[in-house]
């Protein structure tokens, strides 16, 4: 056999190099006759809960008796991650596979990163009867906007990579929301022209829009606390390696990503489910001991949110960022929560000069150090980048 899956998607490079808005819709128009597609796709874009929601929808279909595949990105620590299949990431030798299969078109060899394992999503999901594609950072040119699809769910969209869609609130929601098709949900949204900007796209497309908001919240109130802090999170025990733990209450944004997803099932046919659901993803407000909570939150509205659920709780920050974000009103959001930040070094291209950290620390007036060690009298956030929440687990602080 040849390279393996993983090592041939080393050799690519960055997720979205060489972008190419028209490249992966060619490409699939060539492959597309070689798959067997599921029956029902689902789409789902925005900016921050994409990947809770899509879970959390994948789950509530295996549980209603459903084959499910969830494709979403990026990865924490294997690549595998990216491709949950009835209720568990698949193994190697299924990845390998699909590396063997892709391997048999020549034409793919121009596939970025990102279009290739969104391609090898489509070969894994041959099997299932859902597919749940989770786009990238895109939306109208997004790989996963090749397929023709039962339902997009649009998930809160905020400002986020900027420097590939646009500046404004407007033009990151238009060209997300130009990937509507026949049939799309739209989250609660924190920016009011979102809606505004989906309703118009919707007319010109003759597409139905329906709004999550417009749902009712019943369902959830047996779930968990009505609006839980991070001290009630913090109080449940939660051993994440056993199978017979006290499910936490689910934190603002996970409950508003759950609603939105019980809402897609309204509108695939299914009734919401009626016992607690536990969100089976890492590091989305997970707390992994009893003093640390990671999040892969990395923009100003993820920021924000994490504040609302702390409340007035301070906290050590372990924190680094990559360059393009917008780190002030990130920072400025939590500043009133940081008793001190902590920089986990990461080896990256693209992380943040420390000393540009550092300078926006002192102009903020946030008291930092460099991480060394968790003390077990305090309390930790490790917020920042998914590539912060990577560091750290390889680093193997959490023991």
């Amino acid at each position: 056999m040849g390279m393996s899956f993983s090592a041939f998607l080393e050799q690519k490079g960055g997720e979205y190099a060489g972008f190419d808005p028209n490249r992966a819709k060619r490409l699939y128009k060539q492959l597309s006759a070689n798959l067997s597609l599921p029956p029902h796709a689902i789409q789902i874009l925005g900016t921050n809960g994409k990947g809770s929601t899509g879970r959390f929808l994948a789950q509530a279909l295996q549980s209603a008796g459903k084959s499910t595949l969830h494709f979403t990105s990026p990865h924490l620590l294997d690549i595998s991650e990216r491709f949950y299949k009835n209720g568990a990431c698949v193994c190697h030798e299924a990845l390998d596979a699909a590396q063997e299969f892709l391997q048999g078109f020549d034409f793919l060899q121009e596939a970025s990163y990102f279009e290739y394992v969104t391609f090898a999503a489509l070969f894994l999901a041959q099997d299932v009867e859902y597919l749940i594609m989770e786009a990238g950072i895109g939306g109208e040119f997004d790989a996963t906007s090749c397929l023709d699809y039962e339902l997009n769910i649009f998930t809160s969209i905020s400002t986020d990579h900027q420097e590939l869609l646009g500046e404004s609130i407007a033009e990151i929601a238009a060209t997300k929301l130009r990937a509507m098709g026949r049939r799309a949900l739209l989250a609660k949204q924190n920016h009011k022209e979102v809606l505004s900007i989906a309703k118009e796209i919707a007319t010109q497309k003759n597409a139905e829009l329906f709004l999550a908001e417009s749902c009712d919240w019943d369902f959830l109130d047996s779930f968990s606390l009505a609006n839980p802090s991070a001290a009630d999170v913090m109080a449940v025990t939660h051993q994440t390696t056993s199978q017979n733990f006290t499910t936490p209450p689910l934190v603002s944004f996970l409950r508003e990503n759950l609603h939105t997803a019980c809402c897609a099932l309204r509108l695939l046919g299914f009734a919401p489910p009626n016992f607690p659901m536990q969100l089976d993803l890492r590091a989305r407000f997970e707390k992994i001991a009893p003093n640390i909570i990671l999040d892969v939150g990395h923009n100003e509205d993820a920021s924000l949110q994490i504040a609302q659920i702390l409340r007035g709780e301070k906290i050590h920050l372990i924190y680094n960022s990559y360059a393009q974000k917008n780190v002030r009103p990130i920072l400025l959001n939590l500043r009133e929560n940081i008793e001190l930040l902590e920089i986990l070094p990461i080896k990256h291209p693209r992380i943040l000069q420390q000393s540009i950290l550092e300078e926006i620390l002192k102009e903020l007036e946030i008291p930092y150090q460099i991480f060394a060690k968790i003390l077990p009298q305090k309390n930790y956030l490790v917020f920042g980048s998914f590539s912060v929440v990577e560091a750290f687990l390889r680093g193997g602080y959490a023991k």
